[in-house]
C-alpha cells in the first residue's frame, strides 16, 4: 500500500507558512529573494573596494562595507539553504569567504597596528596567509557543490499536504509479543549472517518506503514477505530472532513496528491457536477465547483487518512446515489452513497496511509468487554458508578457544558448516576436551546410521553420535524422556516421570477390592461433594444388574461415558518410567550439564518453574526405539490426562491442549480405544449427542480436532488403527472427512468418506450407509465429479429405503441436485417432488421442502427463468426469451412464496446458513422477475442502469447483501460464491462495475478446487463484460466450455450456447 507523508510521519503533516516562496531543485533558478540578497552583497562589497581605492581616509568606510557585505551574503546563504537553491548556495559561499578575507585584510591596520611589522619581518608567514585565504573559498565551494557541506541545499523539500486538517492519530503501539517457544536472541554472541541481516533491513525499508527492495527484479511491489527456508539446523529461527533484537529492540531503534508478533507453530496445535493468538494480540484482548471468534476463515480475516487498525506490523511465522503439506508432489509446501492462506494473500496485496512477514520453514512457500513481493532466503545455498572466520567465532563463543587452521578446516568439513552441528561440536569439545579442537576425532564413532529421508541433515546426525561415548546414564535417560514430548517440558513433569519421590503430591486413590471396571466407573461418577453413600448404592445396583460380569460392567461404563465423570487419578508408580529412579539432585545435575552442552535450552517461566526445550533434530536423534517407546508414551499419556490437566472437561482451546497431547501419546502407547472413548469423545468432544462436539461446534477448533483424529489412523485418511472396533473405525473415517471438508481440503476428504461408506455397507449399517453416500455425493459435486455424484446419490436413495422417512427424503434431494447439475432437469424434478411428498407426510405442518433442501429445489425451479433473465441482460433484440414470459414470471412468484415460508422456519430456529440461502433465493427470484418484466437492453451499451422500479431495486439489494453477509457468518465458504455471483450480476446491471468485478474476484479466490463454481464465474464475467473486453470474454467462454465437458456440468449447456451466439 502506498502511503502519504501524513501516514508515514504524522509530524510532517503541517501547513507551510503562507509567505513561503515556492521551492526549487533547479541548479540555476534565479527567481526569488536569495538571488537579490546575493547580488546586494556583491554590490556592497564592490562599494567597499572602491572606497578603499579612492583614498586611505575612507578606510573605515571600506571595512564597514566589507563587513556588511559579509552579513548580507550569510543571509543569502541561509535563504538558499531553506529554499534548496543550489546556485545561490554555491556562489554565496565563495563570495562570503572572499569578502570576509578582504574585511580582515583591510581592517588589519585599524584593528592591529602591530600586524604589519610582523608580516614584513616574516615573508613566509605572509605568503602562507595569502595562500590559505585563497584556498579556503575554493575548497568550501567545492564541498558545497559536492553536497558535503550544507546538504540541505540538495535534499527534496517535504511534499506539502493536500489538506491542512489535523492528521489522524496513529493507532496505539502494542507491546512486542513473543511466543513462549521463541528463542532468546544471542545478542553479542551471534556470528555471521551479515548479508542476511542486511537483506532483512532492506526488506523492512522497502515496506516503509513502499518500493521494491534492491535486487528484486521479479517484483514491482515492496518485499512484504521473506521466507527463511532450510532443513533443520541452519539457524532459521535464530537469524529471525537476532534481526528483531538488532533492528527493533535497541534503545535508539527507529522506525519500529507498532505491532510485532512471533508465533511458533507446534505439532497437534492447529492453525486455530495461531488465529486466536494473533487476533487476541492485535485487538488488545489476550484473554480472547476461540469461541469468541467466528468459525469461518473469511470472517476471521475480516476481524483481523479491523484488529490490525492500520498499524505497521512485523509477523514471524516460525516453523510453518507444521501447517504445510509434506506429502510430496505438487502439494508439497502448500498451506493447509484457509486462514493462513488468506493472511498471506491479503498481506501480499497490501490490504493489511504496512507490514513484513517472516516465515521460517523446512518447506518452500508455494502459495506466494515472487511477483507479489516474496523473497526467498535459502540458507542451504553455498553462498550463504558460514565463513571460516564466522565459524571460528562461533566455536570461541561456545568455549573452544584452542583450534588451529588445520583443525578448523577438519571441523568444518565434518559439520558441513551447519550452525547447529558446529554448536553441538563446540559444546562437547568445551566440556569434555578442555576447549581444545585437537583430538576431536576420538569422539567420532566408527559407524553412523542416518535415517532414511534425513540425508540432508547428515552432518548433524554425525555430530550427535558423539553422545554415544560422552553422555552418562542420567543424561541419556533425561534426553530419551524429553525427546518424546512435542513441547517444552516443565521440571515438575520430569520429576513425576524420573524422580517420583521428589515429585509434587498427587491425589490419592481409595484402596479397595473393586474390579478395574468398578474403579473406572467410580472415577467417572465421583464428583466433588458427591454423596459417597449414593455412589456405593449405585455401584451395588450395577453389580446386581450385571451379576458381577466384568464385561457387562464395561459395557455399562461405555454407555455412561460422556455423561458424567472426573479426570483419572494415577499413583506415583503408574506415572514413573520403568527402570531405576533418579534422585532430585541427580536430575538437576543432568539438566544443568545438558544445558551447558547446548543439547537443551532452559526457559524460565512466570511461575518460576523452568521449562526445557530441545531442537527438533536433537529430539529425533534421542527417540531411541530400543527404550520401549510404548512404555514412555503410556506414562506421558497418564501425565497429560490426569496431572497436567486435572479438570475433566476444561474450557477453551488452551484447556483442551493437554488432552490433545494425551490422545497423541495414548494412541502411541497402544491405548487407541481408551484414548478415543475416555479422552477424545468424553472430554474433548463432551459426547456426540445434540449437545456434544464441544471442540468443533462450540469452539470451532476444527484443525486441532483433525490433528487429534489423525492419531487414530495408521495411514491418513484411509486406514484407521486395527485396534479399534469396526464401528469406531467407520465413525472416525466420517469424522476425518467432515473436518477435512470443513477446512476446505476437499480432495483429501474424498478418500475417508469413500472408505467409510464401504465400511458401513459391509456392516449392513444401512442408515449410516445412506448418510455416507449422501455426503459423498455432495462432496463429489463440489469437486466437479458430477457423474460420480449422480451414482452415489442413487446409492444413498437405495440404502435409505430401509431407514426412517427423514433420510428417505434427504437422500432423494441429494440425488436430485446431482441430476440437476448433470443436466437432467426432468429426472431431478421427479425426485424433488417425491422428496416433498415424503416431507409432507413427515411434517404436515411444514409440507414444503425448506432449509438447504428447499434452496436446492428452488434453484431447479428458477432454472428456466434464470436463462431467460440472461437473455434480457444481453438485450431484448439480441436473444429471444426462451419460453413464455408469463410462465417464467409465475415461477419466480412461486419460488418467492416458498422462500418466504422457509425463512420463517429458519429464523425461528436461528439457522444462520438457511436464513442466508433463503435470502439468496428471494434475491434471485426478484432479480429474474424484474428483468423479465422489462424489455431488456435495446442499445449496445454493456448494461441498462435504469431497469427496475426503485422499490424492487432496494429489495433485491437488501436481500443480496444480507445473503452474502449471512453466508460469511455461517463459515460455509463453498456456498459463498453463489451469493457473490448473483450480487455481481445485479451490481453490473445497476452501474456498479467496480463492485461487480470485486465480487467476481472474491468468488474466484474461493473457488479453488471447485470447477463448477469456476465455470459459473467464467460464464458470468464473460456475459457481463463482453462489451468492454470482447477478447477476454471469448477466452472465458472457451475455458467455461472446456470445464463443462470435462466435468459433465451440462446444466450450463444452453446458457453457454446463448452466450456464444
Amino acid at each position: 500500500m502506498r502511503t502519504t507523508p501524513s501516514q508515514s510521519n504524522p509530524s510532517s503533516n503541517q501547513p507551510p507558512p503562507s509567505n513561503q516562496p515556492p521551492s526549487s531543485n533547479s541548479a540555476f533558478n534565479i527567481s526569488g529573494g536569495p538571488w537579490e540578497l546575493f547580488i546586494g552583497s556583491i554590490v556592497v562589497a564592490a562599494l567597499g573596494a572602491a572606497l578603499g581605492a579612492i583614498t586611505p581616509v575612507l578606510e573605515w568606510a571600506s571595512v564597514s562595507c566589507f563587513g556588511l557585505a559579509t552579513i548580507i551574503g550569510i543571509a543569502a546563504l541561509r535563504h538558499a539553504i531553506r529554499e534548496r537553491n543550489r546556485a545561490v548556495g554555491f556562489f554565496s559561499t565563495i563570495a562570503i569567504l572572499i569578502v570576509a578575507a578582504l574585511f580582515v585584510w583591510h581592517g588589519k591596520d585599524i584593528v592591529s597596528p602591530w600586524f604589519i611589522p610582523l608580516l614584513s619581518d616574516h615573508p613566509f608567514l605572509t605568503a602562507t596567509l595569502i595562500a590559505t585565504l585563497a584556498t579556503i573559498p575554493l575548497i568550501t565551494a567545492l564541498l558545497v557543490w559536492r553536497k558535503k557541506l550544507f546538504p540541505g541545499l540538495f535534499s527534496s523539500p517535504p511534499i506539502p499536504p493536500l489538506e491542512t486538517s489535523e492528521p489522524e492519530p496513529r493507532p496505539a503501539t502494542l507491546r512486542f509479543n513473543f511466543h513462549p517457544n521463541a528463542p532468546v536472541p544471542l545478542e553479542a554472541r551471534f556470528v555471521g549472517r551479515q548479508t542476511e541481516l542486511a537483506e532483512l533491513d532492506a526488506a523492512w525499508a522497502s515496506v516503509l518506503a513502499d518500493v521494491p527492495a534492491p535486487n528484486t527484479p521479479a517484483s514491482d511491489n515492496p518485499t512484504r514477505t521473506v521466507g527463511i527456508i532450510a532443513w533443520g539446523g541452519f539457524g532459521k529461527s535464530t537469524l529471525a530472532r537476532q534481526w528483531l533484537w538488532q533492528r527493533f529492540e535497541q534503545p535508539d531503534a527507529e522506525d519500529k513496528p507498532e505491532a510485532l508478533f512471533w508465533h511458533a507453530f507446534q505439532e497437534g496445535e492447529g492453525a486455530d491457536a495461531f488465529a486466536l493468538s494473533l487476533i487476541g494480540y492485535l485487538s488488545g484482548q489476550p484473554g480472547l477465547q476461540l469461541q469468541d471468534l467466528p468459525p469461518g476463515d473469511s470472517q476471521r480475516m475480516d476481524l483481523l483487518r479491523r484488529a490490525m487498525g492500520g498499524r505497521r506490523y512485523v509477523l514471524v511465522l516460525d516453523g510453518l512446515e507444521v501447517e504445510q503439506g509434506a506429502g510430496g508432489g505438487d502439494g508439497q509446501g502448500r498451506l493447509q489452513s484457509g486462514f493462513l492462506r488468506g493472511l498471506l494473500k491479503d498481506h501480499s496485496a497490501g490490504r493489511l497496511g504496512q507490514g513484513l512477514i517472516l516465515v521460517t520453514s523446512r518447506l518452500p512457500l508455494i502459495d506466494i509468487q515472487a511477483s507479489s513481493g516474496y523473497r526467498l532466503m535459502d540458507l542451504e545455498a553455498k553462498k550463504r554458508a558460514l565463513s571460516d572466520r564466522d565459524a571460528r567465532r562461533l566455536l570461541e563463543n561456545e568455549g573452544v578457544t584452542d583450534c588451529s587452521e588445520a583443525e578448523l578446516a577438519e571441523l568444518l568439513r565434518f559439520s558441513g558448516r551447519q550452525p547447529l552441528a558446529l554448536k553441538a561440536m563446540a559444546g562437547f569439545l568445551a566440556v569434555h576436551n578442555g576447549g581444545k579442537a585437537k583430538g576431536w576425532q576420538r569422539f567420532r564413532p566408527d559407524v553412523v546410521r542416518i535415517p532414511r529421508g534425513r540425508e540432508k541433515e547428515e552432518h548433524l546426525w554425525q555430530v550427535l553420535t558423539w553422545t554415544d561415548g560422552v553422555l552418562n546414564a542420567n543424561q541419556r535417560r533425561v534426553l530419551n524422556t524429553l525427546a518424546w514430548f512435542r513441547e517444552p517440558v516443565a521440571g515438575d513433569w520430569l520429576r513425576h516421570l524420573l524422580t517420583p519421590r521428589d515429585a509434587p503430591a498427587l491425589p490419592q486413590k481409595e484402596a479397595d477390592s473393586e474390579s478395574a471396571a468398578e474403579q473406572r466407573l467410580r472415577e467417572i461418577l465421583a464428583r466433588p461433594g458427591e454423596d459417597e453413600a449414593k455412589t456405593k448404592a449405585f455401584l451395588q445396583a450395577l453389580q446386581e444388574e450385571t451379576g458381577g460380569d466384568e464385561a457387562k460392567l464395561e459395557a455399562l461404563l461405555g454407555k455412561l461415558r460422556g455423561q458424567t465423570g472426573s479426570a483419572p487419578i494415577y499413583t506415583p508408580e503408574e506415572l514413573a518410567l520403568p527402570g531405576l529412579a533418579m534422585t532430585g539432585p541427580e536430575l538437576r545435575r543432568a539438566l544443568g550439564s545438558l544445558v551447558r552442552l547446548r543439547l537443551l535450552r532452559r526457559e524460565p517461566t512466570k511461575q518460576g518453574n523452568n521449562r526445557y526445550a530441545m531442537h527438533g533434530l536433537i529430539r529425533d536423534h534421542f527417540q531411541t526405539p530400543a527404550l520401549d517407546p510404548p512404555a514412555i508414551h503410556l506414562r506421558i499419556y497418564r501425565l497429560y490426562a490426569g496431572v497436567i490437566q486435572p479438570v475433566w472437561r476444561p474450557d477453551g482451546l488452551e484447556g483442551l491442549r493437554p488432552l490433545y497431547e494425551a490422545v497423541h501419546h495414548g494412541a502411541r502407547a497402544g491405548l487407541h480405544q481408551e484414548a478415543l472413548y475416555d479422552v477424545y469423545v468424553a472430554r474433548i468432544l463432551r459426547g456426540t449427542g445434540h449437545d456434544g462436539f464441544y471442540s468443533t461446534r462450540k469452539l470451532g477448533a476444527v484443525s486441532a480436532d483433525l490433528a487429534a483424529v489423525k492419531n487414530f489412523f495408521t495411514e491418513p485418511w484411509i486406514k484407521p488403527a486395527p485396534e479399534l472396533k469396526p464401528a469406531d473405525q467407520a465413525w472416525l473415517l466420517n469424522a476425518a472427512a467432515f473436518s477435512l471438508r470443513a477446512l476446505g481440503r476437499f480432495d483429501e476428504a474424498l478418500a475417508p468418506m469413500r472408505v467409510g461408506l464401504e465400511r458401513r455397507v459391509a456392516q449392513e449399517d444401512w442408515e449410516n450407509a445412506a448418510i455416507s453416500a449422501s455426503n459423498l455425493s455432495e462432496l463429489e459435486l463440489t469437486l466437479g465429479r458430477v457423474a460420480a455424484a449422480v451414482s452415489d446419490g442413487a446409492r444413498s436413495v437405495e440404502y435409505a429405503e430401509s431407514g426412517d422417512k427423514l433420510w428417505k427424503m434427504l437422500s432423494r434431494v441429494t440425488h436430485a441436485d446431482a441430476l440437476h447439475q448433470h443436466g437432467d432437469r426432468a429426472g431431478a424434478r421427479r425426485l424433488f417432488e417425491a422428496a416433498e411428498a415424503i416431507q409432507q407426510d413427515r411434517q404436515p405442518t411444514y409440507p414444503r421442502l425448506y432449509s438447504l433442501q428447499g434452496f436446492q429445489y428452488a434453484d431447479l425451479l428458477l432454472g428456466a427463468a434464470e436463462r431467460a433473465a440472461w437473455a434480457r441482460t444481453f438485450g431484448g433484440q439480441a436473444l429471444p426469451v426462451v419460453g413464455a414470459r408469463e410462465e417464467r414470471i409465475a415461477a419466480c412468484d412461486a419460488v418467492t412464496e416458498r422462500a418466504n415460508e422457509a425463512i420463517l422456519i429458519a429464523k425461528q430456529n436461528n439457522w444462520i446458513l438457511d436464513i442466508a440461502l433463503d435470502r439468496l433465493t428471494l434475491a434471485r427470484a426478484g432479480l429474474y422477475r424484474a428483468l423479465l418484466a422489462t424489455e431488456g437492453c435495446h442499445q449496445p451499451s454493456p448494461h441498462c442502469t435504469v431497469r427496475f422500479p426503485e422499490e424492487s431495486r432496494q429489495t433485491i439489494a437488501k436481500h443480496l447483501d444480507a445473503a452474502v453477509d449471512g453466508l460469511r457468518k455461517s463459515g460455509q465458504m463453498d456456498d459463498l460464491p453463489r451469493g457473490l455471483l448473483t450480487r455481481a450480476w445485479f451490481r453490473a446491471l445497476t452501474g456498479d462495475d467496480a463492485g461487480a468485478r470485486a465480487d467476481l474476484d472474491e468468488a474466484w479466490d474461493l473457488a479453488r478446487g471447485a470447477p463448477l463454481h469456476q465455470t459459473d464465474i467464467l460464464l458470468t464475467r464473460a456475459r457481463l463484460f463482453h462489451h468492454q473486453d470482447p477478447t477476454r470474454a471469448r477466452t472465458d467462454l472457451a475455458r467455461a466450455r472446456t470445464l463443462i465437458h470435462k466435468h459433465g456440468y451440462h446444466r450450463r449447456d444452453q446458457e453457454l450456447t446463448d452466450a456464444e451466439a
